[in-house]
């Protein structure tokens, strides 16, 4: 808007906002918002690639005007982008733990401890356990007859204690103090929630390679790690908007804590992600072919107008901004504070780039009723 107003009243208000939007960007401290505006810039030169230098001054004056404001910003307030960017992958790594699943049987808990499985027992009545390997032979431990606690000293789960605690008023169960609270309630076992309920223990998928990298991206390698899984279920059709937080195993509690999580998981922080769960492959193909096809003729567009104008640059600076999103949409949820105006700016750079064509007077082989 800055190069295609007419007025230089409208562009001076244009450049301002411009400015001040680029200093809420860097400090809303987004990574992905920020790597967006560089995304876009490159998409501006592409889009200008073909034409003389006159036609490129609005993008150098872009890009100095924001390479500027962000200086400013980083001499005010010390912020180190680098460092920061860097931070998204520091100790993403995720080393594997010692307890790796809970199985919550009719007749026993079994936990896998360094790939060696427990199996434990409990029986309410005398308050005491049955703990054995996985060839059924008791493991060595030490019993407190004062606190009823049961330590396990054999090197395989050395460390490992068990000790009765009231679930409720009513109900008996107990502690391992690597796993959490369990009960045999029911003539089955359960783990106890943060909560406060009873429920079968969910073990459930995941793409091994991406959970090692949990804590990528403020654990957004966890979410993705489970969201991998779930996707062979839904190549036709998705499961339906807002549906999300009904398929993340969010009762998967011992993974969930394992990455510090302690809320309910409603978005897998993936616009694309979010698609082909919700709205299935199909749909998900279909963005995606619909994004790049306006993209490649807006792009098309303005290397054969013969002279930018008004729609041109107007066309150019949506589609540069739209790209920008896209690319941080990969780390984003699609928001219905957010994707409305993405929508809307789609549509509005669609005319805008019919208008420049018949503006300039360029014959395209793309109909103008696309």
């Amino acid at each position: 808007m800055i190069f295609a107003a007419k007025h230089i009243i409208s562009k001076i208000a244009c450049a301002l906002i411009y400015v001040g939007l680029l200093i809420v960007l860097f400090g809303s401290m987004s990574r992905a918002g920020m790597t967006g505006i560089v995304l876009s810039l490159i998409t501006l030169f592409i889009i200008f690639i073909s034409k003389k230098l006159r036609f490129w001054l609005p993008v150098i004056a872009i890009v100095a005007v924001s390479i500027c404001s962000f200086l400013y910003f980083q001499k005010r307030t010390g912020f180190d982008y680098k460092a920061y960017l860097q931070s998204a992958f520091e100790g993403w790594e995720t080393p594997e733990p010692a307890l790796t699943r809970i199985d919550t049987l009719d007749d026993e808990l079994v936990l896998t401890w360094n790939k060696n499985k427990l199996h434990i027992q409990f029986f309410p009545d005398l308050l005491a356990f049955s703990i054995t390997d996985d060839d059924g032979k008791p493991v060595e431990s030490t019993f407190d007859a004062t606190t009823l606690t049961t330590t396990i000293t054999d090197e395989r789960f050395a460390g490992i204690t068990t000790v009765p605690v009231y679930i409720t008023e009513d109900i008996i169960g107990f502690t391992v103090n690597v796993a959490g609270n369990f009960a045999y309630y029911d003539n089955t076992y359960l783990y106890y929630t943060m909560y406060g309920k009873l429920i079968k223990h969910n073990n459930s998928e995941t793409w091994d390679w991406l959970n090692q990298y949990g804590k990528f991206a403020s654990s957004r390698g966890f979410i993705w790690a489970k969201t991998v899984p779930l996707l062979k279920d839904y190549i036709l059709l998705g499961s339906g908007a807002d549906t999300f937080v009904f398929l993340f195993p969010n009762n998967d509690f011992l993974a969930m804590s394992q990455i510090y999580y302690q809320q309910i998981i409603t978005k897998p922080h993936s616009m694309y992600f979010q698609v082909w769960v919700q709205s299935g492959l199909l749909s998900l193909i279909g963005l995606l072919v619909f994004y790049f096809w306006y993209l490649g003729k807006c792009i098309k567009t303005s290397w054969k107008v013969k002279k930018h104008n008004f729609y041109s640059y107007i066309s150019g600076g949506i589609a540069a901004g739209t790209t920008g999103y896209m690319f941080v949409q990969i780390f984003n949820d699609s928001s219905i504070t957010v994707a409305p105006l993405f929508w809307a700016m789609i549509g509005i750079g669609l005319s805008a780039c019919t208008l420049a064509k018949k503006e300039s007077a360029v014959i395209t082989d793309i109909p103008a009723e696309a």
